[in-house]
């Protein structure tokens, strides 16, 4: 599945990889609409994501940092989604001149934000799959 997600406080997207194949991610960078968004070295970056058996996700800035691609390889499992959205956050506040504090409450939103998001996505993900709840 790949699902894209407005973080409007932040004016970015996000855009989630959720067990998607190389050809997949091919297939939605030809669309007439998503062309002129991608550079040839992000989406090759992204494919080569996609192919490695050496991790569970990735995130990757595209856009001049104004836009993200999260790659989630196990939809369900905690340890991955957790990760890759910490890496995401970090990113989208890195990106932005946000640095962390002593309370790291900037950090702390937006993970849990994203988290919630990704909570919706999942769901809906699941359905799609014909899967129940199935976190590991």
């Amino acid at each position: 599945m790949i699902k894209l997600l407005e973080v409007p406080i932040y004016n970015t997207n996000v855009l989630f990889l959720l067990e998607t194949t190389n050809e997949e991610w091919i297939k939605f960078c030809s669309e007439e609409i998503n062309k002129d968004k991608l550079y040839e070295e992000d989406i090759k970056e992204v494919s080569d994501e996609i192919l490695s058996d050496a991790c569970g996700g990735s995130v990757i800035t595209l856009l001049n940092n104004d836009g993200y691609v999260t790659i989630i390889k196990d939809a369900n499992y905690p340890t991955y989604y957790l990760h890759e959205i910490y890496h995401t956050a970090d990113s989208i506040l890195k990106d932005r001149g946000v640095e962390h504090t002593e309370d790291d409450e900037a950090y702390a939103y937006m993970i849990g934000w994203l988290g919630q998001q990704y909570c919706g996505i999942l769901e809906e993900f699941n359905k799609e799959k014909g899967n129940s709840n199935e976190s590991k």
